[in-house]
Protein backbone atom coordinates (compact mmCIF):
# COMPACT_ATOMS: atom_id res chain seq x y z
CA UNK A 1 0.00 0.00 0.00
CA UNK A 2 1.06 3.70 -0.36
CA UNK A 3 2.70 5.31 2.45
CA UNK A 4 0.55 8.07 4.50
CA UNK A 5 1.95 11.07 5.58
CA UNK A 6 5.02 12.87 4.37
CA UNK A 7 6.28 9.93 2.08
CA UNK A 8 2.91 9.76 0.31
CA UNK A 9 3.58 8.73 -3.05
CA UNK A 10 2.19 11.72 -5.49
CA UNK A 11 -0.55 10.77 -7.67
CA UNK A 12 -0.78 13.10 -11.04
CA UNK A 13 -4.47 12.29 -11.69
CA UNK A 14 -5.33 13.67 -8.42
CA UNK A 15 -6.37 17.61 -8.43
CA UNK A 16 -4.23 18.10 -5.16
CA UNK A 17 -1.01 15.90 -6.17
CA UNK A 18 -1.68 17.30 -9.81
CA UNK A 19 0.84 20.44 -9.45
CA UNK A 20 3.11 18.55 -7.21
CA UNK A 21 3.71 15.39 -9.57
CA UNK A 22 4.34 18.03 -12.56
CA UNK A 23 6.75 20.81 -11.04
CA UNK A 24 8.24 21.68 -14.41
CA UNK A 25 4.68 22.30 -16.16
CA UNK A 26 4.27 24.97 -13.55
CA UNK A 27 7.47 26.41 -13.85
CA UNK A 28 7.70 26.90 -17.48
CA UNK A 29 4.08 27.73 -18.52
CA UNK A 30 3.55 29.79 -15.10
CA UNK A 31 0.24 30.24 -12.86
CA UNK A 32 -2.92 29.78 -15.29
CA UNK A 33 -4.41 33.27 -13.71
CA UNK A 34 -2.91 36.31 -15.16
CA UNK A 35 -0.86 38.46 -12.70
CA UNK A 36 -3.34 41.99 -13.91
CA UNK A 37 -6.77 40.22 -13.53
CA UNK A 38 -8.44 36.92 -12.44
CA UNK A 39 -10.26 34.65 -14.49
CA UNK A 40 -13.87 36.26 -14.47
CA UNK A 41 -16.74 33.44 -12.95
CA UNK A 42 -19.89 32.67 -14.71
CA UNK A 43 -21.69 35.73 -13.81
CA UNK A 44 -18.65 37.56 -15.17
CA UNK A 45 -19.13 35.99 -17.97
CA UNK A 46 -22.84 36.48 -18.90
CA UNK A 47 -22.09 39.86 -18.18
CA UNK A 48 -19.45 40.26 -20.58
CA UNK A 49 -21.63 39.00 -23.12
CA UNK A 50 -24.26 40.90 -22.14
CA UNK A 51 -22.60 44.06 -22.87
CA UNK A 52 -21.08 42.54 -25.96
CA UNK A 53 -24.36 42.05 -27.54
CA UNK A 54 -25.94 45.48 -26.12
CA UNK A 55 -22.59 47.21 -27.66
CA UNK A 56 -22.95 45.19 -30.85
CA UNK A 57 -26.48 46.70 -31.19
CA UNK A 58 -25.54 50.03 -30.47
CA UNK A 59 -22.91 50.07 -33.41
CA UNK A 60 -24.90 48.85 -35.88
CA UNK A 61 -28.05 50.86 -34.74
CA UNK A 62 -25.58 54.28 -34.80
CA UNK A 63 -24.50 52.80 -38.32
CA UNK A 64 -28.19 52.39 -39.85
CA UNK A 65 -29.08 55.83 -38.59
CA UNK A 66 -25.98 57.63 -39.90
CA UNK A 67 -26.71 55.98 -43.22
CA UNK A 68 -30.64 57.23 -43.17
CA UNK A 69 -29.22 60.59 -42.54
CA UNK A 70 -26.91 60.29 -45.07
CA UNK A 71 -29.96 58.87 -47.16
CA UNK A 72 -32.62 61.92 -46.46
CA UNK A 73 -29.78 64.36 -47.08
CA UNK A 74 -29.74 63.01 -50.35
CA UNK A 75 -25.71 62.03 -49.53
CA UNK A 76 -25.94 59.29 -51.64
CA UNK A 77 -27.02 60.96 -55.07
CA UNK A 78 -25.03 60.90 -58.27
CA UNK A 79 -24.47 64.28 -58.80
CA UNK A 80 -22.50 64.61 -55.65
CA UNK A 81 -19.90 61.82 -56.62
CA UNK A 82 -19.10 62.95 -59.83
CA UNK A 83 -15.78 64.37 -59.07
CA UNK A 84 -14.54 60.94 -58.49
CA UNK A 85 -14.75 60.29 -61.93
CA UNK A 86 -12.39 63.17 -62.90
CA UNK A 87 -9.18 61.69 -64.17
CA UNK A 88 -6.79 63.83 -63.06
CA UNK A 89 -8.26 62.78 -59.51
CA UNK A 90 -7.93 59.68 -60.14
CA UNK A 91 -4.34 60.05 -61.41
CA UNK A 92 -3.64 61.57 -58.04
CA UNK A 93 -5.37 59.53 -55.73
CA UNK A 94 -3.38 56.51 -57.14
CA UNK A 95 -0.31 58.48 -57.22
CA UNK A 96 -1.37 59.14 -53.51
CA UNK A 97 -2.32 55.49 -52.59
CA UNK A 98 1.12 54.57 -54.12
CA UNK A 99 3.20 56.50 -51.54
CA UNK A 100 1.54 55.92 -49.15
CA UNK A 101 1.87 51.77 -49.25
CA UNK A 102 5.66 52.96 -50.31
CA UNK A 103 6.15 54.83 -47.11
CA UNK A 104 4.58 52.07 -44.91
CA UNK A 105 6.87 49.54 -46.75
CA UNK A 106 10.19 51.41 -45.98
CA UNK A 107 9.31 52.07 -42.68
CA UNK A 108 8.26 48.87 -41.97
CA UNK A 109 11.60 47.48 -42.68
CA UNK A 110 13.46 50.52 -40.92
CA UNK A 111 11.47 49.98 -37.64
CA UNK A 112 12.18 46.62 -37.50
CA UNK A 113 15.77 47.08 -37.30
CA UNK A 114 15.30 50.14 -35.08
CA UNK A 115 13.51 47.89 -32.96
CA UNK A 116 16.13 44.98 -33.14
CA UNK A 117 18.67 47.43 -32.56
CA UNK A 118 17.26 48.67 -29.41
CA UNK A 119 16.22 45.62 -28.10
CA UNK A 120 19.84 44.44 -28.28
CA UNK A 121 21.04 47.92 -26.84
CA UNK A 122 18.85 47.60 -23.79
CA UNK A 123 19.63 43.44 -23.07
CA UNK A 124 23.19 44.65 -23.81
CA UNK A 125 25.73 43.45 -21.18
CA UNK A 126 27.67 47.04 -22.25
CA UNK A 127 26.28 49.55 -19.88
CA UNK A 128 27.29 52.52 -22.66
CA UNK A 129 24.82 50.86 -24.82
CA UNK A 130 21.84 51.08 -22.92
CA UNK A 131 21.52 55.02 -22.30
CA UNK A 132 21.24 55.74 -25.92
CA UNK A 133 18.96 52.72 -27.02
CA UNK A 134 16.40 53.98 -23.35
CA UNK A 135 16.63 57.15 -24.69
CA UNK A 136 15.87 56.20 -28.08
CA UNK A 137 12.62 54.35 -27.36
CA UNK A 138 11.71 56.91 -24.32
CA UNK A 139 11.69 59.81 -26.27
CA UNK A 140 9.72 58.68 -29.35
CA UNK A 141 7.22 56.70 -26.90
CA UNK A 142 6.40 59.84 -24.67
CA UNK A 143 5.45 61.64 -28.06
CA UNK A 144 2.39 61.00 -30.22
CA UNK A 145 3.16 60.22 -33.73
CA UNK A 146 0.91 63.42 -34.81
CA UNK A 147 3.51 65.71 -33.12
CA UNK A 148 6.79 63.91 -34.56
CA UNK A 149 5.24 64.42 -38.02
CA UNK A 150 4.29 67.98 -37.81
CA UNK A 151 7.37 68.54 -35.39
CA UNK A 152 9.33 66.78 -38.84
CA UNK A 153 8.23 68.13 -41.86
CA UNK A 154 7.83 71.87 -40.47
CA UNK A 155 10.57 72.53 -37.67
CA UNK A 156 13.02 70.42 -39.40
CA UNK A 157 13.80 72.10 -42.44
CA UNK A 158 14.05 75.17 -40.72
CA UNK A 159 16.90 74.15 -39.17
CA UNK A 160 18.21 73.31 -42.21
CA UNK A 161 17.48 69.25 -42.56
CA UNK A 162 15.25 69.19 -45.65
CA UNK A 163 14.71 65.46 -46.59
CA UNK A 164 10.79 65.86 -48.17
CA UNK A 165 7.63 64.54 -46.99
CA UNK A 166 7.97 60.74 -48.33
CA UNK A 167 10.64 60.73 -45.98
CA UNK A 168 10.16 62.51 -43.00
CA UNK A 169 6.57 60.52 -42.78
CA UNK A 170 9.06 57.44 -43.21
CA UNK A 171 11.54 58.84 -40.41
CA UNK A 172 8.27 59.58 -38.27
CA UNK A 173 6.72 55.86 -38.74
CA UNK A 174 10.10 54.32 -37.71
CA UNK A 175 10.62 55.95 -34.59
CA UNK A 176 7.12 55.17 -33.42
CA UNK A 177 6.64 51.75 -34.67
CA UNK A 178 10.47 50.87 -33.66
CA UNK A 179 9.92 51.40 -30.20
CA UNK A 180 7.04 49.49 -30.24
CA UNK A 181 8.74 46.92 -31.82
CA UNK A 182 11.67 47.29 -29.74
CA UNK A 183 9.52 46.68 -26.25
CA UNK A 184 7.83 43.46 -27.84
CA UNK A 185 11.25 42.34 -28.66
CA UNK A 186 12.90 42.71 -25.83
CA UNK A 187 10.05 41.18 -23.68
CA UNK A 188 10.08 38.48 -25.61
CA UNK A 189 13.65 37.76 -24.87
CA UNK A 190 12.89 38.08 -20.97
CA UNK A 191 9.82 35.51 -21.04
CA UNK A 192 12.36 33.01 -21.80
CA UNK A 193 12.62 30.66 -19.00
CA UNK A 194 15.74 30.78 -16.57
CA UNK A 195 16.60 28.18 -16.97
CA UNK A 196 16.68 27.89 -20.74
CA UNK A 197 19.21 30.56 -20.37
CA UNK A 198 21.44 29.16 -18.23
CA UNK A 199 21.57 26.14 -20.82
CA UNK A 200 22.05 28.58 -23.26
CA UNK A 201 24.54 30.25 -21.39
CA UNK A 202 26.61 27.03 -20.81
CA UNK A 203 26.51 25.83 -24.62
CA UNK A 204 28.33 29.19 -25.35
CA UNK A 205 26.07 31.20 -26.42
CA UNK A 206 26.36 35.07 -25.07
CA UNK A 207 23.35 37.33 -23.95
Amino acid sequence: GQVRGRGRMRQPRRPADRHAAAPGRAVERGPKSSAHYDPPGPRARARNKAFGVLATFGIVALAGFNGYRFWATGQFESTKWQWLLYKDLQVQLLAALGATLAAFVVAAVLALVVGLLSAVGRLSEHWWLRPPAFAVVEFSRAIPLVVILFFLFYAAPQAGLKLGGFWWLVVSLTLYHGRVLAAVLRRGVLSVPRGHRAAAYVLGLRQ
